[in-house]
């Protein structure tokens, strides 16, 4: 029986607990998350050279300024560019783990830039020898799928913007759901909270909080938290 506990026991900072001076996905934004005992959710790609990186956009523009995808970079590349005006620089997935050593969860979203495998093949030599607690999820139903098939004691999680994507949890059975709170209520999403658990993404305000409350077991926040 696998421990889902984890899931529901703090909020959790989307792409760690970001602000001016420590931007989404930065060492900084991650080292503030564990300082508050808030769970992690971060985003992975993999480059050129078989590394994976924890950034959001396949591309680099919005948050380096540089013109090119990540997967058309290696890690050398990358370590010359900085995440906004910080002095921060795009971490290695090991490097974040090694950093928080099972402090706080972990969610893990595998980004879809590549196919199938590709990507998942090389987290999953990471993630084997991490002794704290940690999710994988995509929006990618295949992703989802192989994870069920290659390492099925993974805690798994379905990404969702409407009920039609549910459609396919009879194959690749969640262990649980990450669903939009813009689009909640949602009657599909009660009759699921009955028998799995619910993470609301992302929550950006106490307003909105208090709006969702009820709809999910537990949320992904950013700016309020």
């Amino acid at each position: 029986m696998k421990n889902l506990s984890f899931l529901t026991t703090n909020l959790i900072a989307h792409r760690g607990l970001h602000d001016q001076n420590n931007p989404e996905n930065s060492m900084g934004a991650f080292k503030q998350a564990v300082l508050k005992n808030y769970g992690i959710e971060l985003d992975v790609h993999i480059t050129k050279d078989k590394k994976v990186v924890v950034f959001h956009d396949d591309h680099l523009k919005r948050m380096t300024g540089d013109h090119r995808y990540i997967k058309d970079c290696t890690y050398q590349e990358l370590l010359k560019l900085k995440l906004g005006d910080s002095s921060y620089r795009i971490p290695l997935l090991s490097e974040v783990l090694a950093f928080v050593h099972g402090k706080v969860p972990i969610i893990i979203e595998l980004k879809r830039d590549q196919k199938i495998g590709v990507l998942e093949k090389e987290v999953i030599k990471i993630l084997d020898s991490y002794s704290g607690f940690f999710a994988v999820k995509s929006f990618r139903v295949s992703s989802v799928l192989w994870f069920r098939l290659i390492r099925k004691h993974y805690v798994r999680g379905q990404l969702a913007n409407h009920p039609i994507s549910l459609l396919v949890n009879w194959l690749i059975q969640p262990d649980f759901i990450s669903y939009n709170v813009k689009n909640l209520p949602n009657k599909w999403i009660a009759k699921y909270k009955k028998k799995k658990i619910v993470l609301g993404f992302t929550v950006q305000s106490k307003e909105e909080l208090k709006r969702v409350l009820g709809y999910c077991n537990n949320f992904i926040c950013e700016h309020f938290i």
